[in-house]
């Protein structure tokens, strides 16, 4: 695999690469430098195999257990993974607390814990302790980019203003990395298209000229970006999963789907993905696909990814609703009972709750619904959207009428609707009023929410003003036009 790195694509390592790797896959003594073995862990990481660079640190802390190197670079892998008090104890393992990458790792262990100002402090004084000019600009360097990973721009931003290098390759980086942080992609694209110009086979910068386009809203440069880097490497796990999102955006479900196996089939692939698939195919209709997406993600992700963990089991749920299988719905919202927030259970039990109603016709139970509900807005529409997916015209009618009430017409929604159901149901005097309201405050509302046929029976109610017919003739004639 290219990896963009000059010495990682190097012969020289390669061939060290294949010998570890050949002596790992035959279960054989582990024996190299510790520079070797973190090396080793480097390429791992960047290439997103978990497994060999596990393999690669573990035999570095076995060989030399004291070694600060090894122990912080373990400590990072804990960090990583919120397993604070295991970096803790790792760090406790040397002796050697003057060590570089361990006071890089003491800083990124303290910015974990939440304490940035202590962090910057630590990282400040190890850049203005550093003794020749070199150390003091690398210190900067990897301090910053630490401080960027957190989310603390201006802390970055004040490191590499210790050192006297306002244009060098890697400062460009930082500035470009701080930029993105700050949302301000067009100065990040500038900057990454002047070190593009100097090393066009850089992996990270088109990934990150990749992330800026995308965000600056220049999909069509994105993608191209985005060539590049396949171009490059055509199993980069980043450019894959990336185009990936960026087809599904453009509705290309069919290509994302494609690139979205693509990059599931790679090793030691983000579980994320499997849920960006899973909304992928429900826009291709291919539920079954997207459940058994949604049921991979709940078995291997690990409890860190709680959140995930509920969104997966959301996914799940509704597109078992989709289908109609509200057994298998029940089911897994009583499973994930405990991953779901309080948002994701609300919409769930309101669905469950009016499709019971539907299935069972219950006024009574209907009834009861909107005396508990009358004064949750929140409830209430999601209720109406329910019954408005369920064609139940009066009770998304008695719903709508108690939204209104709530809102108190500061919103100027839902008069759209209610023209609409009252017109159904044969309510003339009410039709015409929220008609009324409809075409002055949410005009948009109505034309998206009545249909051609529906208007046309309208424009018939003798109690219209001839203003009013004039405007519903010209509503009609625009839709007729672009449907």
């Amino acid at each position: 695999m290219i990896t963009g790195d000059d010495y990682f694509d190097s012969k020289e390592f390669k061939n060290l690469l294949k010998d570890f790797e050949s002596r790992y896959d035959n279960g054989e003594v582990l024996f190299y430098d510790l520079d070797n073995l973190i090396d080793f862990a480097d390429y791992y990481n960047l290439v997103n195999d978990g497994d060999r660079e596990n393999a690669a640190i573990d035999t570095a802390l076995l060989l030399y257990p004291n070694a600060a190197m090894a122990v912080a670079y373990k400590a990072h892998m804990a960090i990583s993974n919120n397993k604070l008090e295991e970096a803790k104890r790792l760090l406790a393992q040397t002796d050697d607390t003057e060590d570089y990458q361990y006071l890089l790792a003491k800083i990124e262990l303290t910015l974990a814990e939440n304490n940035a100002n202590m962090a910057f402090v630590m990282a400040k004084e190890m850049v203005e302790n550093m003794n020749n000019t070199k150390d003091k600009h690398d210190a900067a360097i990897d301090t910053a980019n630490i401080m960027i990973d957190y989310e603390h721009d201006d802390m970055a931003e004040a490191l590499i203003t210790l050192i006297n290098d306002n244009d060098g390759d890697e400062t460009n980086e930082v500035k470009a990395r701080i930029a993105i942080c700050r949302h301000d992609y067009q100065t990040a694209i500038n900057i990454l298209d002047s070190l593009l110009s100097k090393y066009p086979f850089s992996k990270k910068y088109w990934t990150s000229m990749t992330t800026s386009q995308y965000f600056s809203g220049n999909i069509n440069d994105a993608m191209d970006s985005c060539n590049y880097l396949l171009a490059i490497d055509p199993d980069d796990p980043i450019g894959l999963y990336t185009k990936a999102t960026m087809m599904e955006h453009l509705e290309n479900y069919k290509e994302a789907s494609i690139l979205y196996d693509r990059y599931l089939a790679l090793p030691n692939h983000g579980t994320e993905a499997l849920l960006d698939h899973a909304e992928c195919k429900i826009n291709m209709l291919a539920y079954k696909d997207a459940i058994a997406l949604c049921k991979q993600f709940i078995n291997e992700a690990d409890n860190s990814r709680a959140h995930l963990i509920g969104e997966a089991y959301y996914t799940l749920i509704m597109t078992y609703m989709a289908i109609g299988d509200k057994d298998n719905a029940k089911a897994a919202r009583t499973e994930g009972d405990s991953y779901l927030n309080d948002n994701q259970k609300l919409v769930i039990d309101t669905k469950l709750f009016l499709e019971k109603i539907v299935s069972e016709g219950n006024g009574v139970v209907f009834d009861n619904f909107m005396q508990n509900n009358k004064d949750n807005v929140e409830m209430l529409m999601l209720a109406f959207d329910t019954a408005y997916d369920h064609s139940l015209i009066y009770i998304a009618y008695k719903i709508m009428e108690q939204i209104l009430i709530l809102n108190k017409n500061e919103d100027n929604k839902g008069y759209g609707f209610m023209a609409q159901l009252c017109c159904i149901l044969g309510y003339t005097d009410e039709m015409v009023k929220y008609l009324d309201m409809a075409l002055k405050k949410c005009r948009t509302e109505l034309i998206n929410v009545m249909s051609v046929a529906e208007l046309e029976d309208m424009i018939k109610c003798e109690q219209l003003t001839e203003d009013t017919r004039q405007q519903l003739q010209i509503i009609i004639s625009n839709k007729q036009q672009t449907e």
